[in-house]
């Protein structure tokens, strides 16, 4: 699966992208990041369990909202998701 377009900046000049299944925003000059995602899940199908406040499979695309303050990102395989989230504080605000 290819993915292009997926790195953008936020509205405070951070870096917004994404790895396997987690949305990150980085300060470029601190180096540091937040992350959307990234949580631990019991081992099984990636299709059942009842987390939904982050993605359980790869992102394949991430867009950001004209004023850089709200990150989208759609998820791959048996059960696609698509998540938006603050490009600030990575707090989920909808889930698809």
């Amino acid at each position: 699966n290819d993915c292009s377009n997926n790195l953008h900046y936020n509205d405070k000049g951070e870096a917004v992208y994404m790895t396997a299944a987690v949305g990150i925003v980085m300060d470029t000059d601190s180096k540091k990041q937040r992350v959307y995602g990234g949580k631990e899940v019991v081992m099984g199908p990636k299709n059942i369990g009842d987390q939904t406040s982050f993605h359980r499979d790869d992102i394949l695309s991430l867009s950001i909202s004209v004023d850089r303050k709200l990150v989208v990102t759609g998820q791959q395989g048996s059960t696609p998701s698509i998540h938006v989230w603050n490009a600030d504080s990575c707090e989920q605000v909808a889930e698809f």
